[in-house]
């Protein structure tokens, strides 16, 4: 009887490895307690409200923007799967910024503070606009650049900017109003993994420390943006990260990105939301080091 070996050996079928078993979810609070631990928070003083954020991690540096709210902290999950790869660089916005040059120049202040000639930026939803006008900016020290739920031009309806006044002006105290928490819901819960209620939660919280005006006021700056044009003028390599459940005007900017950047390269991710970093980090961080890191022959 020919052995199982041989059979095997002269099979006309080219069977791919097995896929990788899908790695077990992170325990968020202990990584969390263990990123607050490490991780070393920097402040870069201005003409107004200092630029602060935490730097985790070592090696080649990887700035991060933040969406519309929330701490440098929701990035902790990834932050730790990538942290002996990369020096990590987590930016938190100014909340008196009020102009598309003071978030622009988030990265590039705090890479001169830090000393690093050149960076890698991952910017996701809202950082997505201020990282695009880096990338714009000459003698920028950004090498590569990965974009998720991007926006690249937005016109308010009136009645969006109607309520964005009024929530711009509104008092702190209303800051963790129950509207809000269910907005996020319905944006986000669906996509967490049903074996941890928990790291849901984590995410609302995070979101809940900006201000609601703060959010508004951020919004409000969205009216009337359109960088199509100034596409074709940026230099650096791109990563379009395409998420199911991204609101379709995002996956609309990144039709529009993918036509008119000089060198963009796509990748969509099943099953996952708005927020890899906190539902699927494993996902995102194998995606980062596949576009970031040189790659072995």
């Amino acid at each position: 009887m020919e052995s199982s070996e041989s059979s095997s050996a002269s099979s006309p079928l080219n069977l791919a490895p097995p896929a990788p078993s899908c790695p077990p979810p992170l325990a968020w609070t202990q990584v969390l307690e263990q990123f607050r631990a490490a991780a070393v928070p920097f402040e870069v003083a201005g003409d107004g409200e200092p630029i602060r954020g935490l730097t985790f991690g070592s090696g080649q540096p990887l700035y991060v923007l933040n969406a519309w709210s929330g701490t440098s902290e929701v990035f902790c999950l990834m932050a730790w799967l990538l942290r002996e790869q990369f020096r990590l660089v987590l930016i938190d916005y100014p909340q008196s910024a009020r102009n598309w040059d003071t978030f622009k120049d988030c990265p590039a202040r705090v890479a001169t503070f830090l000393g690093d000639e050149h960076y890698d930026l991952l910017a996701t939803g809202f950082g997505s606009v201020p990282a695009l006008l880096q990338a714009l900016t000459p003698a920028t020290g950004l090498r590569r650049l990965v974009l998720q739920s991007s926006i690249v031009s937005y016109r308010l309806s009136w009645l969006e900017r109607a309520g964005a006044a009024v929530f711009s002006v509104l008092p702190a105290s209303i800051r963790n109003a129950f509207f809000r928490t269910r907005l996020l819901y319905s944006q986000h819960r669906l996509w967490f993994p049903p074996i941890d209620e928990t790291r849901w939660q984590f995410l609302a919280a995070n979101c809940l420390q900006t201000p609601l005006k703060v959010v508004a006021q951020r919004f409000r700056l969205l009216h009337g943006l359109d960088l199509t044009s100034r596409l074709k003028d940026v230099r650096q390599p791109v990563l379009l990260v395409d998420c199911e459940g991204e609101p379709q005007r995002n996956k609309q900017a990144n039709q529009v990105l993918g036509r008119e950047l000089p060198d963009a390269t796509y990748e969509a991710v099943p099953n996952c939301g708005q927020v890899p970093h906190v539902t699927h980090p494993h996902r995102l961080a194998g995606l980062l080091k596949k576009f970031l890191l040189p790659q072995e022959s």
